[in-house]
């Protein structure tokens, strides 16, 4: 049942009073009065929804019907939530009806989304002149049902005419799996009777019933019926369709269907008025599928409920009568019903909802949000951020330019949160203590604002977390008024600046250490420029190299000996700086080959080189 043009001339004549039902919530969506049809009162917006505008629908003559005189239409909000109070445990039929007849004279009418707490229900497509419905068949353990309209296309705004939601009987379609919501795909009625009708028409669960005509079929009446399952009104009843001879079988046509998705399907059979002899049998196919016999009997009302797939977007019934059959198959009425995807379990943290909860009630601007704000995860609201767990945390709130004023509301419940952008509002007073307590808060941009006082210590001394507080008049920022933003900007420009210019300075005391000692590796000889002047100097820097020491005669030792001996540590530390061409080697400029050898250890050298000439004479 996505869509029906609704016939009203028809509609209205089988309307008949029975008083309003119990527990039924109807509301008559861009209404500004309550209005009544058939005992039937109407509320208006107000106490369900906080956002959106009335709308008056053209002249029509479409519009025979109260409800879709007016309609509510959403521009503002990306998700727009009519929270309705639930009053039984058991399970609840949700009627929404849109109407869209060019309110806006934009000859464009809008395709969005329809939700329920948090799940996706269908997707709204609207015409310029059918009226169209969804209905949904819907268990929750929740206290509220929240009804969204969201927005999915740019330009393209959600708008509501009725909405409708009423409690079911606990016996009442049992074997549907409470895991998932129902929706009405199909429900017809059988027979002579026109128009659609529901609660008034003579269903107390406020079902609605399209009257179809069957090609080749044949109407009948005159069923008799004290009770059949689901309830269902006597007035589908006590009318049907039949083949028109009992060798002919009944088809009935449905679709498009959903595929690989359950399908449930309770069919209504009542055998009319015959004689007692006569007997009416036929097989049903789903299909091609054999799904039972059904042999109806007088005064009964016999029903046929079963669960399927459908492998095709289309699917035929077929009532196959008996061999035994002396009547033709008969239908009076069916209801197919396809399973959403499984309902959600946990919606949004409820920490994270309170908290929220503080922000509508302090704000007006925020006023009109409501529902469920992260989930579906493709339409949370649009000042959030939200993360994928399950439960859904808020973790983001960007609520700059949204025209808040007055002090800054208690969220600290709010734990995920990383980033806040509340910047660029009128809020005013002290800036509290508990926002750089948040746990997780990385980034906080309260700047533009009326914030005065000090920036309390929790925010300043929080090093993980980038605040930038600046556009606030009367607020005493300490160090010049730079925030911390500005801070950590200045010094991500200046440390690698200082580095530069320490590695520069290293780079130069290198060049210049280089240039005097000659090189940077003390393992490093350069070839001599000159030779020393006698064979003193040269024995010297010989020496100097603890290496070349034992490499030394013994005339060449003992000669340096007797300079130690005579000159004291002077010829140990003397600088070979003379000209002379007999110096092999120049060791002097660096000062870490100077050798580090005693008197004691030259003489234990010598007596070294003594022992060898010694064994060589030997």
């Amino acid at each position: 049942m996505h869509k029906a043009v609704i016939p009203f001339v028809l509609f209205n004549l089988i309307l008949f009073s029975q008083g309003q039902p119990d527990s039924w919530i109807g509301i008559d969506c861009g209404s500004n009065k309550s209005t009544a049809t058939f005992d039937l009162i109407w509320d208006t917006d107000e106490a369900y929804i906080k956002s959106g505008t009335n709308h008056l629908v053209p002249d029509s003559t479409l519009i025979n019907f109260v409800t879709f005189q007016t309609l509510r239409a959403f521009t503002d909000q990306n998700k727009n939530c009519y929270i309705l109070p639930k009053t039984s445990s058991y399970g609840y039929f949700i009627r929404a009806a849109f109407l869209y007849a060019n309110y806006d004279g934009l000859s464009r009418p809008p395709a969005f989304d329809l939700e329920i707490d948090g799940n996706k229900w269908t997707t709204v497509v609207t015409t310029p002149t059918d009226y169209t419905f969804y209905e949904i068949l819907y268990w929750t353990q929740k206290r509220n049902i929240s009804v969204c309209l969201a927005t999915t296309r740019k330009d393209e705004f959600p708008f509501i005419s009725s909405l409708e939601a009423w409690p079911i009987s606990y016996d009442m379609y049992t074997g549907l799996s409470r895991d998932m919501a129902w929706l009405a795909t199909y429900r017809y009625d059988y027979g002579p009777n026109n128009g659609v009708f529901g609660y008034a028409g003579g269903d107390k669960y406020n079902r609605l019933w399209e009257a179809i005509a069957v090609a080749g079929a044949v109407n009948t009446s005159g069923g008799s019926v004290s009770y059949c399952d689901e309830n269902a009104p006597k007035s589908t009843l006590q009318d049907a369709i039949e083949s028109q001879d009992n060798a002919t079988s009944l088809f009935l046509s449905f679709g498009p269907m959903k595929t690989a998705t359950p399908i449930f399907i309770e069919a209504y059979f009542t055998l009319m008025e015959a004689e007692f002899s006569d007997t009416r049998s036929f097989e049903m196919y789903v299909s091609g599928n054999d799904v039972g016999t059904i042999t109806p009997t007088n005064y009964f009302c016999s029903t046929e409920s079963l669960f399927m797939q459908m492998a095709s977007s289309n699917m035929t019934i077929e009532l196959r009568p008996t061999p035994e059959s002396t009547l033709p198959p008969i239908i009076s009425a069916i209801e197919i019903y396809t399973a959403t995807d499984p309902l959600i379990t946990a919606g949004t943290n409820q920490s994270d909802l309170n908290g929220l909860t503080s922000f509508t009630n302090a704000y007006s601007r925020l006023n009109g949000w409501s529902g469920e704000p992260c989930l579906p995860t493709d339409t949370v609201w649009q000042w959030l951020g939200c993360s994928a767990t399950v439960p859904p945390r808020v973790t983001s709130l960007y609520l700059s330019g949204y025209q808040l004023n007055g002090p800054l509301t208690n969220f600290r419940q709010m734990q995920a949160l990383v980033d806040i952008d509340l910047s660029n509002n009128s809020l005013s007073g002290q800036i509290p203590d508990f926002l750089g307590q948040l746990p997780n808060l990385r980034k906080l941009n309260l700047s533009h604002n009326d914030f005065s006082g000090e920036v309390p210590t929790t925010i300043q001394d929080n090093k993980r977390l980038t605040y930038d507080v600046s556009g606030n008049p009367n607020l005493d920022l300490k160090d010049g008024g730079r925030s911390k933003t500005a801070l950590i900007v200045g010094l991500a420009v200046g440390i690698p600046l200082l580095v530069i210019a320490v590695l520069l300075i290293v780079f130069w005391l290198r060049r210049v250490r280089k240039t005097e000692n000659g090189s940077t590796n003390p393992q490093e000889h350069s070839p001599p420029t000159a030779p020393p002047a006698d064979e003193q100097e040269y024995l010297d820097l010989k020496l100097k190299d603890e290496t070349m020491a034992p490499d030394m005669d013994l005339d060449e030792l003992e000669v340096v000996i007797d300079k130690y001996e005579n000159g004291g540590d002077h010829a140990h530390n003397q600088l070979a700086s003379d000209d002379d061409d007999d110096c092999v080697g120049d060791a002097s400029n660096d000062e870490s080959m100077v050798p580090d050898l005693d008197l004691e250890e030259l003489h234990e050298i010598i007596q070294q080189k003594k022992e060898e000439v010694g064994a060589q004479g030997r």
